[in-house]
């Protein structure tokens, strides 16, 4: 076999050389061949996702929660609780989602807390730490007797940014109505069943 492979590629190649073109050639041709079985079983083992979906009224921008994402929501009806659940299975055929190994209608869920965006986080949590640090160099300074403060501006300014970051990083409360809506969709893949 080698003495083939020479003739092939000349007579000024090393036996070391073609075994290494050969040995790159081999791993090319079995990483082409897993890819393809990967694909194949991967295929054939997709038959659907299933989505809770968070739909605003002139939007086009949906919120997906799959299965295994955790959801603050409240139920319709007098009580004033909110429940942190893990959704476990969701049923579009019927509307409903397991969580926690307890079923809910879509249509009972009144309002949904969603984590509010990246950006007030980032700004809320910046505030918060400013206006704890001002608030302490202000009393460290109010201990040490430092006259050339102003110290209500000091301690005003540290009260307003804490009291700004509260409302940064609050979750934001969603209600079911005109401007929400859920819906429980199932995307299909490959062959129908």
């Amino acid at each position: 076999f080698l003495v083939i492979l020479e003739q092939i590629a000349g007579s000024n190649v090393t036996t070391i050389q073609i075994l290494i073109q050969f040995m790159i050639m081999l791993q090319r041709i079995i990483q082409s061949l897993w890819i393809t079985a990967i694909l194949l079983f991967v295929g054939q083992s997709l038959s659907a996702q299933k989505f809770l979906l968070l739909e605003r009224a002139k939007s086009a921008k949906t919120v997906k929660y799959a299965i295994g994402d955790r959801i603050t929501f409240r139920l319709t009806g007098e009580e004033d609780y909110w429940y942190k659940r893990t959704i476990t299975d969701i049923l579009p055929d019927s509307k409903s989602i397991m969580m926690d190994n307890y079923w809910v209608k879509v249509e009972d869920i009144a309002a949904i807390k969603r984590p509010p965006r990246i950006g007030f986080r980032i700004a809320g949590g910046t505030l918060l730490s400013f206006g704890i640090g001002l608030g302490f160099a202000s009393t460290a300074a109010l201990l040490y007797r430092d006259r050339t403060q102003k110290y209500p501006i000091l301690y005003g300014g540290a009260g307003l940014s804490m009291l700004t970051s509260k409302f940064m990083i609050k979750p934001r409360k969603l209600y079911m109505g005109e401007k929400n809506r859920l819906r429980a969709i199932e995307i299909k893949f490959g062959v129908s069943e």
